[in-house]
């Protein structure tokens, strides 16, 4: 087992802190409580893995080797009183017992694997290496294509020109700029999905409404003190900071009935037919202009005279006439207005006008078009506040505020475009890790430079070839590729690592080396890799399939540039010589592990 250390302790440290550290990484750069905890999670998951497997696996092989590996049948399965000789019973419970049984299991001194190890003899000798082992430590890739000098220079040369057309095609990944798939093209629900979402609204549509409010601080909106990430159940969604200077002065009144009227001049507002009447209805909803009509059917003034206290008590006492119905009655605004206690009565602490925008509600739009959505809002949003008046400040707009997330559509389109900075982010940072434990694992330039110039062509291919199948930078895409370098640095670190502690004098014979070491390993480790991506790229939510396909490509992509580029090329000009031989022991012998300098 110190052997196995040895052999591969170091390496799986190195692709597990890369792997983890990278998680890491894009949970602190993301603003995002629940990329964050993808991070921390994903990062936990590879560093729990790493330890069970250094200390449960290995105990257990241990235990296995010294306890078990011996014993004939179903050891100590019987210790007595056996089912009837040539019964299935007897075959199956107690052929144990027909070699020791709990006897032999109980002899102190029976013999164990260990002790024949180091008392040599034939029965050390090792067995046969299988056809599939033999094929990947010599055949396969270094027989075929790293031995032959002019085999292995027209990989090189070939792999170089594919990385041109890679990054040519990762040069054209664009940002999503049609609605995400929820479902694959031919699913029916899909069709329906796409289809709606081709035409535009029109005035039978329920469109999202904008909500645009006044009394409410428009930089820091909500006093929280409650952390999303470590408490996601909490009930405490914070408290709303009032501007405590705002009131609905004469002047103020004047100007919310200008915002009303600039809303209902817009073409960027839903105008509804009557197909009976034959009226155009604009889908403003201006609580100011019905409190107008009642002050001017009750020969009141208006504006109301006096101060903003003044108003509040006017529009409360609106709120509170319940024998008024019609166009000027207050309930169909009692969600407009914002009150806060103020000793025996109440205050009017913030107020609102909405408006339905174009946005159909169902709709399903990409970050680039909800964009020109908004742009066109923050316009009016200016036109607005444009009219300063007496007390009433500065307003912000607001969409989806009934409590649906799925009608914040501004929040989505935030959402889209922070994605795409957190891909861009990621791979950067990933890169960055990689290259840092590359040159403290390996200790050498020349081989961390290729490695990191392996792991950055795998990403360029990947990325090529997801642009050649039509795709663009959605949330699934974006949420890959965060962690596509902690994926795609594991075989390139484990070849390297072997490479680099090879004790053979010449290039070639280290890059054999590496290939007899880990060559078959990181064959296995990719084919399961390779089913696990197949079977979460079948799912029928496109989401998850994405992200099987990315994974799928990004382990085959790594393994054929691991084998097919870097081995070729350290053959070629990796380092030479040998440094001070680190010894281990296996068996009976020493082997002998150099660690270049060079």
């Amino acid at each position: 087992m110190s052997w196995v250390y040895r052999r591969a302790g170091l390496a799986m440290l190195i692709t597990s802190l890369t792997t983890a550290c990278a998680f890491v990484a894009t949970a602190a750069a993301s603003p995002l409580p629940s990329l964050q905890l993808f991070g921390l999670f994903a990062a936990c998951v590879i560093l729990f893995d790493y330890l069970l497997v250094m200390t449960l696996l290995c105990s257990a092989c241990i235990i296995y080797h010294n306890q078990f590996e011996t014993k004939s049948g179903l050891c100590c399965a019987c210790c007595g009183g056996c089912f009837p000789a040539g019964s299935a019973g007897d075959f199956i419970l107690c052929n144990a017992t027909k070699y020791g049984g709990c006897n032999n299991f109980c002899e102190e001194e029976e013999k164990k694997t260990t002790d024949i190890a180091r008392e040599g003899g034939p029965e050390t000798d090792r067995a046969e290496k299988s056809v599939t082992v033999r094929f990947f430590e010599d055949t396969f890739p270094f027989n075929l294509i790293v031995k032959p000098k002019l085999v292995r220079g027209i990989f090189i040369l070939l792999s170089l020109a594919l990385l041109g057309p890679a990054i040519y095609g990762a040069s054209g990944l664009t940002p999503q700029t049609s609605a995400e798939n929820f479902l694959p093209n031919t699913h029916p629900f899909q069709r329906f999905i796409t289809i709606s979402n081709a035409f535009p609204s029109s005035y039978e549509d329920e469109t999202v409404n904008i909500q645009i409010v006044w009394g409410i601080e428009t930089d820091d909106p909500i006093i929280s003190t409650t952390n999303r990430l470590f408490n996601p159940d909490q009930d405490d969604w914070g408290t709303p900071n009032y501007v405590t200077t705002w009131g609905l002065d004469a002047p103020a009144q004047l100007a919310i009935l200008s915002a009303c009227e600039i809303l209902q001049a817009s073409d960027k507002v839903l105008r509804t037919y009557d197909t009976e009447s034959g009226n155009t209805t604009v889908e403003v909803q201006c609580w100011m202009q019905a409190f107008k009509r009642y002050r001017e059917d009750h020969s009141l003034s208006f504006p109301v005279p006096g101060t903003a206290a003044d108003t509040s008590a006017a529009v409360l006492a609106w709120a509170e006439d319940s024998l008024i119905e019609g166009p000027t009655s207050a309930y169909a605004y009692e969600d407009d207005l914002g009150w806060v206690a103020d000793g025996a009565s109440f205050k009017l602490a913030w107020m609102k006008i909405r408006a339905a925008c174009l946005i159909r509600e169902r709709a399903y739009l990409p970050a680039i078009e909800l964009r020109e959505h908004y742009d066109v809002w923050v316009a009016l949003l200016a036109q607005i506040n444009a009219v300063q008046a007496g007390s009433l400040g500065d307003a912000m707009q607001i969409v989806g505020a009934e409590g649906n997330s799925r009608r914040n559509k501004w929040l989505h389109m935030i959402l889209q475009e922070t994605y795409v900075e957190m891909a861009i982010t990621g791979v950067g940072i990933g890169l960055g890790i990689a290259a840092l434990v590359l040159f403290a694992a390996t200790a050498n330039v020349i081989v961390a430079l290729l490695c990191i110039l392996t792991i950055a062509a795998c990403l360029c291919c990947v990325l090529g070839t997801i642009v050649a199948m039509g795709w663009q930078l959605g949330e699934a895409e974006s949420l890959s590729m965060m962690i596509l370098t902690g994926f795609a640095v594991d075989y390139v670190v484990h070849l390297a690592h072997s490479y680099i502690t090879s004790n053979s004098p010449t290039r070639l014979e280290r890059a054999h080396d590496a290939l007899r070491d880990m060559g078959i390993s990181v064959f296995w480790g990719m084919l399961t890799s390779f089913i696990a991506a197949v079977v979460l790229a079948s799912l029928q939510l496109q989401f998850f399939s994405k992200f099987g396909i990315f994974f799928l490509l990004t382990i085959v992509y790594a393994y054929l540039w691991s084998v097919l580029f870097l081995i070729p090329v350290l053959a070629t000009i990796g380092p030479e010589g040998g440094g001070a031989p680190i010894t281990a022991t296996k068996g009976g012998g020493d082997i002998e592990t150099t660690v270049s300098t060079e």
